[in-house]
Order: C-alpha cells, then structure tokens, then sequence
C-alpha cells in the first residue's frame, strides 16, 4: 500500500507526441510496475486492458535519493526494499501494458483549387483525411514564395504568392505512421507579350527550340501541339497562339525558320603510325570551333591541330561549328603498328676476359649496331655503350641500348708454391678472402689443408662475380732435422762449456730462449735445441751436461814472452775450482809494485806505464779463497823473456 512515484521530464516522440515514464511500488504485495504514459496532439482512442485500483491511498514515508540519469526499460532490475529504496536485483518482471492506442489517421490527399495560380490570387488547398482522424495537419513549404499560409479550417488553408513561382507544398498528419501528400504549383505573373524571337537558320541534322515561355494559361502550335516548347528539325513557318492564365488575354507570334548549307570539314587521308611515334591531325580552317572524340591519347580535344599517339587502331572524329551553331563532320582512321620490343638487358660490367652476347631478338628485317654490324646479335667484350635499330616489314623501327660500364680485373689468387712438406706436418693453404672458394676436392672453404703429395687447385668468385684460380703442387716430403747436437758430456763445477750443433741451420731456438748458433753454459743438465733448416722444416735434440769431480788448485807459469804471436804472451794464473777471492799482484827486482788484478782472466803483459819491461826474473803474489776451502797466499817468480 505504498506509491513510491518518479515523475521524470516527458519525452518528445518521434510524431510530434510526448512519454512519460514513471516507477509506482506496492509493499503489500510486494510488486513493482513501470507506467508508460503516452500524450498525443491527435485524438486518438484506446482501449484499457488493467483493472480500477481502489485500495491505493496516500501515506507519507521517507525516501533515499535514486539517481536516475539514463531510464531504460530491461529484465531483472528493479526491486523494493523493506526500507524503502530501490536497488538493483536478480527478479522476474512481467510486462503488462494496460492499455494500447488505436488512431484513426491512416489516408491523406491534397486538393488544390487549381494547378497554376496568378501571383495575384490565393491558391486554397484542402485536405482530405479520414472522419474518425481529428490530428490537424502540418504544412510545409517554401517561405521565400509563399508570403502568407492562412488556416481556414483544420482541414483547408489558403497560400498567398509574392513571386513567380513553381514547386510542392507538402501535408502531413500524424497516425500510427506520419501520412504525407504533396501538390506541385505553377504561380504565374500576368503576360504581357509572346514573343519567339527572329527569324533563323537551321543547319542540317540539328534541332532548334522554340520556346513560348511559361505564364500562359493554353498554348497551341501549328501542328495543334500544347506545350510551351517546340522543336523544330527542318526548315519552314512555325506559329503559337497563347491565353493569359490570368486575364484570358489571346497572343500570337510566328517565326521562319530557314536552311543554312554547311561547309564542309576535312582532316585528311587515313593514317598510319609506328610504337609510340605521334601523328598530327589538322582540320580545315574557317571554323568557330572544334571538337575532337574519343578523348584518347590526345593533346586537345578542341583545337584545330591536335597531336595524336594512339596504342591502338583507333577512329578519330572531328566537329566542327561555323556561324548559327551549325556543324560539319569527318573521320580519320590511323592503323598502329607494333615493332617487337628489344631487350638488350641491364647495363652491367664485365670481369676481365669475359665477353656477352647482345640479342636484338628475331621478327625484323634489318638490323643496324653502332658499331657497324647489322646482325640480330653482338658479342662484346669491352667497356662502351651499345646501341641497336631494327626494322621491321612495315617500316617501323625498335631501339634499345646497353652499357658495358667497366672491365673489371679478375680475382688473383695467390697459393704457397713450396713444393716441399716436411715430414710428419700439415701446411694450410690460403686462397685470400673472396666471396667464394672450390677446392678441387668440392670444399667450399677458404682455407684447405695438405699432408702430403700432391696438387692442389682452387677456383674463387670475388664481389663482382669474376672468378679467379690458382694451382700448387706438393712433390717432396723434406725430412726433419735430426742429432744435431754433440753427445752427452760433462763438466767441472768451475768450467764453462759451449755448445756447438754438428750441422747449420736457418734459425736456432734454444731452451735458453738464445738463437744463437751455440751457447756457453756454466751449469749442468739438460740443453734443447729447435733449429729450421732451409726448407723451414723444424726439429729439435737435446743434450744432456753432466758434473765431473776435477783438481781444485793455482797454477802460475815460470816465464812468458810479453811479444810472442803464438800465445803465452801474459802473466796470468790458471785457477781450478770456483772462486769467492782473488788477487794477482807483480814485483819487479827492486821490489816495486808494478801490477795487481783481482780478475783472474786478466794477466799482466810485460809493461809498466805503458812500456815493455827489460827481460829478467819478477816475483808474483796470488792470495786466493776457492768455494769451500780456507784463504791461501802463494808465492813465486816468473821469467820475462824478449
């Protein structure tokens, strides 16, 4: 026994009527309904399907704000709260419309007291529409000619004119569907005059309009025809008779219409053209004007020279007007002729000894190269630009052209040549970086490796194309160097040993990281030697010092001869082990100093300041310490000898 009401702004229909859509709750029975309201401006009867409800009356409530921006009318949306809101919910609805309009304007017709109407007088039009159909009707038309549309009734209106005029006035009545009908209207001024103008001329094969002009009430033509127009397609005396639509008002007018003989046109012979070559058609002079058709490949279609290139065979028209729109015709027909295409191909380049043949193709009968030959084809091998012309049987000529624009040098390929493989080695064979390789074994690497004898080919493409090769051949296995060095030995802890190889080579490597010939060590063990001979084959021995027990002691000789050439010519102890001390020093008779060392390779050469001392007896003094063994002094002479 609740309303809940939400009385939303009415909707403006489509025909001109309003709707009201409002939501209405019942918490006894816990329904709700939606009412559809629709006001029309037509009467319209309908036809109620619901029931009088009675029970409902007024009680107040509080209310929550709905917000309803959008109303749209879908299942399972609406419900009633116990607290009276409305929410959104998961519910049946049943639609039940109560009541349903039925109108009674289904037919409309527009009578107008007339068809053409003098600006002067009203034009009434009524409206003819079912009796049961009370909408009034709608009119439409155009304000700028009609000045003033009076309702007589809702069923009849009267249009004043202010000017002449002629188009619909349109009516319309809303139903269950808008019913429309129009009327179209002549608004006619008041004639004064009928005039079809001066005699003319016709020319043969066109037309001329006469034209009597609108306003008048009846037109009748010689012939009796009716209309304001006439055509007149030959020579001789036409004549009108008109009624004023508005004053009743009888004019004549007659007109004679004369032949006019045409001059004619030409363009000439027919034509004939080759490919793409241009033809220009000229037509005679003397006229107003020109018109060419069709509009293909032309450059103008109204001049009287026009330059032509037709792909096809095609039928060229020209028109032409002279004085009083009279025309000439005439026709040319150009034939095409297509000379087969050559095709020589893309300019390109040539690798060095490389040549191309040029064909111009077949279908000519002769052939002309700017080089002189007049063959269909051409072989070049040298940079330059070729041209050739052919014609064919009906003379037509085809062109085309290549350039040869560089000779470029072939690929050089160079392979080690050494026909010598050392023993037990492998040997790669470069071919350079090219863009590809063939090996004579089908490899497509750019490096290949060889063991043994043989040869060896490869065949590589370089960026351009040009191809390039190279050929080595293998035809000895060179042995390794072998037992190039001395046998085992030994030595004393104090010596010093140099190792000569029994054979020479290029190059030397010892395990000393020398590359000497021979190296001096000092120390015992195990020496390697890697050597590469003349054919860069390598090889590599070894030797083994061992360390010996030798006699630790000093030994000074008894004379020496400070001038001797073959040795023997210095003063110079020999000591036998390692030192740690030493000192050498020399007296003459007087016992005068004249010479230390404390370097046991140097000795004293007989002089003193630089000149040779006379030949007697000196006393020398060696004070020396050996590893391991206590400091000596020793003592003794030695004779000078000259």
């Amino acid at each position: 026994d609740e309303g809940i009401p939400i009385e939303p702004a009415s909707i403006r229909l489509p025909d001109g009527g309003d709707m009201i859509i409002k939501l209405v709750g019942d918490s006894i029975n816990n329904k709700s309904e939606i009412e559809v309201l629709k006001f029309h401006i037509s009467d319209t009867s309908s036809s109620c399907l619901g029931y009088d409800d009675s029970s409902t009356f007024i009680y107040p409530f509080k209310m929550k704000n709905v917000s309803y921006d959008n109303f749209k009318i879908i299942d399972s949306v609406i419900r009633e709260s116990p607290e009276q809101t409305i929410v959104a919910s998961d519910i049946t609805m049943y639609k039940a419309p109560a009541c349903f309009q039925v109108s009674y304007c289904d037919s409309l017709q527009l009578i107008p007291n007339s068809q053409t109407v003098c600006i002067s007088n009203p034009l009434a039009v009524v409206a003819r529409k079912n009796i049961g159909c009370g909408a009034n009707i709608f009119w439409q038309y155009d304000t700028t000619a009609i000045s003033s549309a009076r309702l007589v009734n809702d069923s009849t209106a009267n249009f004043q004119f202010n000017k002449p005029w002629s188009g619909y006035i349109y009516g319309s009545v809303p139903g269950c569907s808008t019913i429309q009908d129009s009327i179209f209207v002549y608004v006619v001024d008041i004639a004064t005059t009928l005039n079809l103008g001066p005699d003319t001329i016709i020319c043969p094969n066109n037309t001329i309009t006469l034209n009597a002009h609108s306003g008048f009430a009846t037109y009748k033509w010689q012939d009796s025809s009716t209309d304001s127009i006439y055509i007149v397609t030959q020579p001789g005396t036409y004549y009108v008779q008109t009624t004023d639509a508005c004053a009743g008002d009888i004019f004549h007018d007659t007109i004679v219409v004369s032949l006019h003989t045409s001059s004619p046109i030409s363009i000439g012979s027919d034509r004939v053209k080759c490919n793409n070559d241009t033809i220009r058609l000229v037509a005679s002079s003397g006229f107003l004007s020109y018109y060419w058709y069709p509009n293909y490949n032309i450059n103008a279609t109204n001049s009287q020279l026009i330059v032509a290139n037709p792909a096809v065979d095609t039928q060229y028209y020209i028109k032409g007007e002279q004085p009083r729109g009279c025309f000439s015709f005439d026709s040319v027909h150009v034939t095409v002729y297509h000379s087969p295409i050559i095709n020589l191909g893309n300019d390109t380049s040539l690798c060095s000894g490389q040549s191309i043949l040029l064909n111009a193709g077949n279908g000519f009968g002769s052939y002309l190269w700017n080089t002189g030959n007049i063959t269909d084809t051409l072989t070049v091998n040298d940079s330059g630009t070729y041209s050739i012309i052919a014609t064919d049987i009906h003379n037509c000529k085809s062109y085309d052209s290549l350039t040869v624009t560089a000779i470029i040098p072939l690929p050089v390929v160079s392979l080690n040549q050494n026909p010598l493989l050392c023993e037990d080695s492998t040997r790669v064979l470069d071919a350079g970086l090219f863009v590809g390789y063939k090996w004579q074994n089908g490899s497509t690497n750019r490096t290949y490796t060889v063991d043994g004898i043989g040869t060896y080919y490869v065949g590589v493409v370089d960026k351009n194309g040009c191809k390039g090769s190279d050929t080595t051949k293998i035809t000895t296995i060179a042995p390794l160097p072998s037992n190039f060095l001395p046998s085992d030995t030994t030595v004393c802890s104090y010596e010093t040993l140099t190792i000569i190889p029994l054979k020479n080579y290029s190059e030397y490597l010892w395990s000393t990281n020398e590359t000497t010939q021979d190296i001096t060590v000092t120390q015992s063990g195990a020496y390697w030697l890697t050597v590469t001979d003349e054919n860069g084959c390598e090889g590599k021995d070894s030797i083994n010092i061992g360390l010996k027990v030798c006699q630790e002691a000093l030994y000074v000789p008894s004379a020496f001869a400070p001038t001797s050439v073959s040795g023997n010519n210095k003063l110079q102890p020999k000591v036998y082990g390692s030192l740690e001390k030493f000192e050498f020093d020399i007296y003459n008779r007087y016992g005068q100093l004249i010479f230390i060392s404390k370097d046991a390779n140097i000795g004293w050469d007989g002089t003193l300041n630089g000149t040779l001392q006379d030949a007697g007896t000196f006393v020398w003094i060696c004070k020396y310490q050996l590893a391991g063994l206590p400091y000596k002094v020793e003592h003794g002479t030695a004779v000078l000898i000259k």
